[in-house]
C-alpha cells in the first residue's frame, strides 16, 4: 500500500509539472493591420514534447491563413518549443479576434485585432464582391461580379478565374470605367451550378498593383443549389430562353440564347421547327457557339423554307419547352415565324404569265382611253380658241380628217350635229361680215360643241 501511494503521488507531481510547463501563446506583430496587407503572427508552444499544428478553423472565417513554417527546438531544461509562423490576411475591416487555441494541454489567450480599411486619398480600395443568390437551381446560370476602385489610375487589378468545384465558371471581359475622381475595374463571370446541395464559395486573392500592392481575401459566401425535378426531359433549357427568328435566303435562322450552358441541343426545338417547315428532323442543322464579349451561349438552327408559303392568315408557330427557374416548373415558349410569300419557280412563271394576259388588254384599253382623253382636251381648247366660223369649221374637219361638215355630223354622235353643221356652213359661206345675230349663233354652236 505504501508503495502504491508513493507511485500515485509521483504521477500526480509529474502531471502537475507537465501541466505547469505547457504554455501556448499567439503573438502578432501589429494589432492594427491594414486591409489588403498581411499580418505576421506566430503560434508558440512550449512543453514537454513536440506537438502537431494547431487547429485554426475558427480563424478561417475572418482571416485567410498562410502557414509559412513550423520550427521545433530543444531547450536547455529539456522542454520543447514549437513555433509556427503565419501570414494572416484579414477578410474585412473592423474589430476581429484571433480566438483561443488549444494545443498540447495548453490554451492560448484570444488576441484582438483592429483592421483598418484600405484608404488612399479618400478612395476605398476594398473590393466589393456581389452578393450571391440564396438559392439557385441545378443547371441554372447567373452572373456574379467583383469591382474595385483603383488608388491610382496606373494601377490594375489581378484576379484569376475562380475554381469553384461545384460550378462551371466562364470569365467575361474585364471592364474599366473612369470618372473625374476614381477609376474602377470590374470582373464578372457566368456561374452554372453543377451539383445540388449547400455550397460555399471562396474567391482567389484580389490583387491591386502598380503604385503599391494590396492583396485582398474576401469573406466566403454560401449558396444553396436545388436539385432539378426528376420529371424534366434531358436537354431541357434551364431558365427562360431568348429566341431570335429571321429569314436568311432560302432558310429560317433561329438563334436560341439561354442563360445556362447548353447541351448539344435544346430539347424539342429541332423537331418543332422541322414540323412547321414540313421537313424531316435531320434536315434541321444545329450549331452551338458562344459570344466572346458576353459569354452568352447560343444554338443556331437552320431549316430550309417550305416550298409553299402564302404569307396570309395565321402565322406559323413553333414552341420550345423550358424550366422556369422562378416558378420552379416546366413551361412552353411559343414563337411566330415571319409571314412570307414563297412558291416554286414554275408557279411564279405561270402566275406572271397569267397576270400579263390580264394586264395587257387592261393596259391597252387604258392607253387608248388616255389617248382619247388627251385628244378631247386638245379639241375643246381649239373650240374655245376659235374666233371665226372658218377656224371652228377647220377644227371640226381636222378632228377626224373629214372632207365636209356633213361627213363629220354623220360620225360625231352628237344629237344636234346636223343642225351644227348647217349653221356653221351658213356662217362660213356668208359673203358679208357677221352680224351680231350671226356672232351670237357662232357662240351657240361653240357652246353646243363643248356641251
Amino acid at each position: 500500500m505504501v508503495a502504491l501511494y508513493r507511485l500515485s503521488v509521483a504521477l500526480m507531481m509529474l502531471c502537475s509539472l507537465i501541466a505547469k510547463a505547457a504554455e501556448l501563446s499567439v503573438v502578432s506583430e501589429n494589432s492594427e493591420p491594414e486591409l489588403g496587407k498581411a499580418l505576421n503572427a506566430k503560434i508558440i508552444y512550449q512543453g514537454a514534447g513536440a506537438v502537431a499544428q494547431a487547429n485554426l478553423q475558427r480563424w478561417q472565417g475572418d482571416f485567410f491563413i498562410d502557414r509559412r513554417r513550423l520550427e521545433t527546438e530543444q531547450l536547455a531544461d529539456g522542454a520543447v518549443r514549437t513555433t509556427e509562423t503565419l501570414r494572416l490576411f484579414p477578410r474585412r475591416s473592423g474589430s476581429l479576434t484571433l480566438y483561443s487555441l488549444a494545443l498540447g494541454g495548453a490554451i492560448s489567450e484570444p488576441v484582438e485585432v483592429s483592421v483598418m480599411p484600405a484608404l488612399r486619398n479618400g478612395i476605398d480600395g476594398t473590393p466589393e464582391w456581389q452578393k450571391l443568390p440564396q438559392q439557385v437551381w441545378q443547371g441554372e446560370t447567373f452572373t456574379n461580379c467583383v469591382h474595385m476602385a483603383m488608388f491610382d489610375a496606373r494601377n490594375n487589378m489581378k484576379l484569376e478565374t475562380p475554381d469553384f468545384r461545384s460550378f462551371r465558371v466562364v470569365a467575361l471581359e474585364e471592364q474599366r470605367e473612369s470618372s473625374a475622381t476614381v477609376e474602377t475595374t470590374q470582373q464578372c463571370w457566368k456561374l452554372t451550378a453543377l451539383e445540388a446541395g449547400p455550397q460555399q464559395l471562396e474567391l482567389p486573392p484580389v490583387i491591386q498593383r502598380g503604385r503599391g500592392q494590396w492583396t485582398f481575401y474576401l469573406p466566403l459566401q454560401s449558396v444553396e443549389v436545388l436539385p432539378l425535378p426528376s420529371y424534366l426531359p434531358p436537354g431541357v433549357a434551364i431558365g427562360k430562353p431568348d429566341l431570335v427568328v429571321e429569314q436568311d435566303g432560302d432558310y429560317w435562322r433561329v438563334r436560341l440564347y439561354l442563360t445556362d450552358t447548353l447541351a448539344a441541343e435544346a430539347y424539342g426545338l429541332r423537331a418543332s421547327l422541322a414540323s412547321v417547315s414540313g421537313i424531316a428532323t435531320d434536315q434541321v442543322d444545329v450549331q452551338v457557339s458562344s459570344e466572346a464579349n458576353t459569354g452568352r451561349t447560343y444554338q443556331l438552327f437552320s431549316a430550309p423554307l417550305p416550298t409553299w408559303l402564302w404569307g396570309v392568315g395565321e402565322p406559323q408557330r413553333f414552341a420550345l419547352r423550358y424550366f422556369d427557374t422562378e416558378a420552379g416548373m416546366l413551361r412552353s415558349l411559343e414563337v411566330d415565324l415571319p409571314k412570307l410569300w414563297r412558291a416554286p419557280v414554275w408557279f411564279m412563271a405561270l402566275l406572271a404569265f397569267l397576270l400579263l394576259l390580264i394586264a395587257l388588254p387592261i393596259g391597252l384599253k387604258a392607253r387608248k382611253s388616255m389617248r382619247d382623253w388627251r385628244e378631247q382636251q386638245r379639241f375643246r381648247r381649239a373650240v374655245k380658241q376659235a374666233s371665226t366660223a372658218e377656224q371652228l369649221r377647220q377644227t371640226l374637219l381636222k378632228q377626224g380628217s373629214w372632207k365636209t361638215l356633213h361627213h363629220w355630223a354623220e360620225r360625231s354622235g352628237l344629237k344636234n350635229a346636223d343642225r351644227i353643221a348647217t349653221d356653221l356652213n351658213t356662217l362660213c359661206f356668208s359673203q358679208k361680215p357677221l352680224s351680231p345675230k350671226q356672232t351670237h349663233l357662232l357662240e351657240q354652236v361653240k357652246a353646243a360643241l363643248l356641251g
